[in-house]
């Protein structure tokens, strides 16, 4: 007996408007970061919104820093074009490397029209939101990257009162600092001193989940890389980031102001 052929059957479907969709983020994680991409997806489960990582590997040779294989074809493993409301590029280093304007030019050439952030740009986003301008510096750079982050913050209207770094040259020793060390070189960089908060360099290290206690132990607000590159993030979708206050006080504001009315570093979309 013959069977006949099934003919599939054509069915009817309804799309979400585009106002109901979720935001989007992509974000661009260097291949050797081991905490960055969690730590930033961690903040960002809180909030309604869709997360694309991709990773990418890089040079830093003589402190040029640059993709191998370049930004463009890191840029192909995301969602095409028009899919992204946010992109993000997680390298502190980087952006004081290269430059926060040329950051934001390449990230806008390769999804135009859209919102960009970084950890370096997000930090001081952050830091102007919380109001302060004196401010210590713990990085756990080798010295000669290190050295790059004094400039960097006082170009952009805040005054560095104490410096220290833990002097690494692996990322994955970076991955595996201690609590222990990170509180008491946090300590040693703010007391007394004249710091109003303290900013924590680089998204390779474990900080995140211990934000709020490293407050609470220095009595200062701390801002962190990934911390701030997600908020500011967030902020650019116009999301409201009080829920998250065990990320620190950056996220604790009950009130959110208006975005037209803090100084924002760099045009940005």
């Amino acid at each position: 007996m013959t069977e006949m052929p099934l003919e599939a059957v054509k069915l009817p479907f309804e799309l979400y408007p585009a106002n109901e969709l979720s935001k989007n983020v992509g974000l661009i994680v260097l291949a050797s970061d081991e905490v960055g991409a969690q730590a930033f997806t961690k903040i960002m489960s809180d909030y309604d919104l869709r997360l694309f990582v991709t990773r990418a590997r890089y040079s830093d040779e003589s402190n040029n820093f640059e993709l191998v294989g370049g930004f463009e074809n890191v840029a192909q493993t995301l969602p095409p074009p028009g899919s992204l409301d946010v992109l993000a590029f997680n390298c502190t280093s980087a952006t004081v490397q290269l430059g926060a304007e040329r950051v934001l030019s390449v990230l806008s050439a390769l999804r135009p029209g859209i919102r960009y952030t970084t950890p370096g740009i997000g930090g001081l986003a952050a830091l102007e939101h919380l109001q302060v301008r004196k401010i210590s510096l713990l990085t756990p750079y080798r010295m000669d990257v290190h050295r790059l982050f004094v400039p960097f913050f006082n170009s952009n209207g805040f005054q560095v009162v104490r410096e220290g770094t833990f002097d690494m040259s692996s990322d994955r020793d970076m991955c595996n600092l201690t609590r222990d060390s990170i509180f008491a070189a946090a300590k040693r960089m703010v007391e007394h001193s004249e710091a109003e908060a303290l900013f924590v360099s680089c998204t390779s290290v474990p900080v995140v989940d211990c934000i709020a206690d490293l407050e609470d132990h220095l009595g200062l607000p701390v801002v962190t890389s990934t911390q701030a590159e997600a908020w500011h993030a967030l902020r650019l979708l116009e999301i409201d980031t009080s829920r998250s206050e065990k990320f620190g006080s950056l996220f604790g504001q009950r009130k959110m102001p208006s975005l037209d009315s803090e100084v924002q570093p760099f045009q940005n979309g």
